[in-house]
């Protein structure tokens, strides 16, 4: 079933839409063979344009656009950069602030017995979800220590955007988080 195949996808770091499953099943090699055919100009544009029709997109549509613009222009590491702020953007607006049955963040914060929500903590609740089981947020979105990061062209969010990593910037790396 579907949800067979985005566990096959996400145990590699993939969360991946559904027109992947069509065109690759569950063969995640082929998929990681053929990745590049996902970075054209053209289809990167179609993509965002389909997303903003999405409120949590819509307001982050120029920045969208200009994360697109920089990975053309070969500037993977600021469209990176940009792409990670707008990820936690849309989560939290979809999933935390625009979650009418949790629409009192405080009583989310109570409810779930913590000090405050992070993203990553959304995350985790989400997959939770849609797993039906416990398990861990993407490596790549997840915090790590600095001191055990080996920068050599793994992507995680934290030491990205705290300069710790300077050898993310990939086309793999760069849809990943597309």
């Amino acid at each position: 079933g579907g949800i067979e195949r985005v566990k096959e996808f996400y145990k590699h770091g993939w969360v991946v839409p559904s027109y992947v499953f069509t065109d690759y099943g569950l063969n995640f090699e082929l998929f990681a063979s053929q990745f590049k055919r996902f970075l054209s100009k053209e289809f990167l544009e179609r993509r965002v344009q389909t997303w903003i029709s999405i409120p949590a997109f819509k307001r982050r549509e120029k920045i969208l656009k200009d994360s697109v613009k920089a990975f053309i222009l070969n500037c993977i590491e600021l469209s990176i950069y940009s792409l990670f702020a707008q990820v936690e953007g849309v989560v939290w607006d979809f999933f935390v602030r625009g979650n009418f049955l949790e629409s009192d963040i405080e009583s989310l914060i109570k409810k779930r017995n913590r000090k405050f929500v992070t993203v990553q903590y959304a995350l985790r609740v989400i997959l939770e979800e849609v797993f039906g089981e416990d398990v861990n947020i993407p490596y790549y979105l997840d915090w790590v220590k600095f001191i055990d990061f080996k920068d050599d062209g793994t992507l995680n969010r934290h030491v990205v955007q705290h300069g710790v990593s300077v050898n993310f910037g990939t086309d793999e790396n760069f849809l990943r988080l597309f």
